[in-house]
């Protein structure tokens, strides 16, 4: 039975044969070698600089497009558009805001979905999946990238050289450049090493040739490690298994029945019933509760926040295990009831956190750990609310069309994620923690500068607009400081790491810093 759709009939796990990780022509070998090389050089000449930005998106669109031409050239090969077209938006996303952490996070998922696309989860499999399926193709995966460049070195026709002769390439080019590929590294090694035993002879090699020797390792070494990643990926996703379809039946002595589905979900209930009825003054009493006891801001809003996600997280595993476990109708009618229960119950956790963080920001700022909490409460309560869809999906489908009702979790909480970061994105987080905090400075006198210092070039405009609107005021005194370290600080990026919030922020602060009425005059740039 699927773990996620009892509905669906048990399939037996799939056995390949064993599979050869390259082509069985010599062309398309080579071809693919050749793309790999490619792809290094390409990487090679987008990432010498010390920003990320652009270069980020073009490398990763570059590599798309190879998957889906060489997909098409090998039918086996799987395109999803959810995999694809999501890691095309997200790498597109990474070169407009200037958040470390928020292209931290996207580089993340980036890995993550390309990670999916290397198992070979085509469109088909993707919205039937379980999570222990995807655990289990991910962990073969894993192993399977190791092994493939060097089983599509060796697996691949090479001993047909010899008949490209006769396929009118020509038997001097062919020994030309058999004869190039093991004489120009063999030349570069020993004349980097004799090149250091004797200065003349160095001397000599550098007038002849005129050529950074250290330079020129570096770049090789650069291209050939980035080809092989990307032989490695190449030769698993055109000629590596594909995604198995396992099932994962739950085991006879932890199936739950009635009585055990009672007893586990129902004393939750008690429980969170009892937490949320026995300090609901205290949960959402708000700042006046927190004044008459005594418990600190700090206690009330960071530490109960932190146990509560905690709390949400765990209940949500658990929830989960229980939709697996339940296989008896009847358990699994009363499971549905209960865990509507529970999630609602959750909101109530889920809200009570989010209140707890939001009297914390309005006694001590918004910070970026702060604004990302608030965030992933958010997302966890989207992410419950689609589960809740899923778990009577049966009853919905009589009311809205069967499209709208998700049959499986493990897609939709993929795109959930997907969405999630577009959503941060569109936030702009650093610039939304700038104009709150500024916003707060207006009524009181502690504006915490240094930390505004930390944020990205996101944040400059905000920060800009309002030094321009502040007279002789200590915050205006604070932000010229300010403004004046990170106008020094500012980085020398070129086109191949542009990014669309760097550019805007370093052009606010450029404009700022040359006006001629500001009462710090703009040191020379380092």
């Amino acid at each position: 039975m699927h773990p996620e759709n009892p509905s669906l009939p048990t399939q037996p796990v799939s056995v390949e044969p064993a599979h050869k990780y390259a082509p069985e022509r010599l062309e398309q070998a080579l071809f693919l070698l050749l793309t790999c090389v490619g792809l290094g050089i390409i990487a090679d000449a987008l990432f010498r600089t010390n920003l990320l930005g652009l270069n980020v998106s073009l490398f990763v669109t570059a590599l798309i497009a190879s998957l889906y031409v060489w997909s098409r050239r090998f039918k086996q090969a799987s395109f999803s558009p959810l995999l694809h077209g999501g890691l095309l938006i997200l790498t597109w996303l990474f070169s407009w805001r200037d958040s470390f952490f928020l292209q931290s996070l996207d580089l993340a998922v980036q890995f993550f979905l390309l990670f999916l696309i290397a198992a070979r989860l085509s469109s088909p499999f993707l919205f039937k999946t379980t999570f222990a399926e995807m655990t289990l193709n991910l962990l073969r995966t894993g192993f399977a990238l190791v092994i493939s460049p060097f089983a599509f070195l060796f697996d691949s026709p090479w001993k047909d050289l010899s008949k490209f002769r006769e396929r009118g390439y020509g038997g001097a080019t062919l020994s030309v450049v058999r004869g190039l590929l093991f004489a120009i590294p063999l030349f570069v090694v020993f004349a980097v090493l004799l090149s250091s035993a004797d200065a003349r002879f160095e001397t000599l090699i550098n007038n002849i040739f005129r050529v950074d020797v250290e330079g020129m390792l570096d770049h090789l070494f650069t291209i050939a490690f980035v080809s092989f990643a990307a032989l490695a990926l190449f030769a698993q996703y055109l000629f590596g298994k594909a995604w198995k379809e396992a099932d994962f039946p739950a085991p006879k002595l932890l199936r739950l029945g009635v009585i055990e589905t009672a007893l586990i979900c129902g004393s939750l209930v008690v429980l969170f019933s009892s937490f949320i009825a026995l300090q609901f003054g205290y949960l959402f009493g708000g700042e006046e509760r927190v004044l008459t006891s005594d418990v600190t801001f700090a206690q009330y809003g960071r530490r109960g926040f932190f146990e509560l996600v905690t709390v949400t997280v765990l209940l949500h595993i658990v929830l989960l295990v229980g939709l697996w476990l339940t296989t008896e109708a009847k358990a699994r009618r009363l499971y549905r009831y209960l865990a509507t229960l529970l999630v609602v119950l959750l909101y109530g956790i889920i809200w009570s956190a989010f209140n707890r963080l939001g009297i914390y920001i309005e006694a001590y700022g918004l910070t970026e750990l702060r604004y990302y909490s608030s965030a992933m409460t958010l997302w966890i309560g989207v992410v419950m609310l689609y589960f809740l869809v899923h778990l009577h999906k049966s009853f919905l489908i009589k009311f809205i069309p069967s499209y709208f009702v998700p049959n499986y979790l493990t897609a939709g909480y993929l795109a959930l994620g997907i969405m999630g970061v577009v959503a941060l994105y569109l936030s702009n987080p650093d610039a939304q923690i700038a104009k709150f905090n500024l916003g707060r400075s207006q009524s009181s006198a502690n504006m915490d500068v240094a930390y505004l210092e930390n944020l990205s070039l996101d944040a400059m405009p905000v920060i800009t607009d309002f030094a321009k609107n502040q007279s002789a005021t200590a915050e205006a005194f604070l932000l010229s400081y300010l403004l004046n370290d990170k106008y020094q600080a500012l980085p020398k990026a070129d086109w191949r790491s542009f990014n669309l919030g760097r550019w805007q922020g370093a052009k606010a602060l450029d404009d700022f810093m040359k006006q001629p009425n500001q009462q710090f005059s703009p040191r020379d740039r380092r």
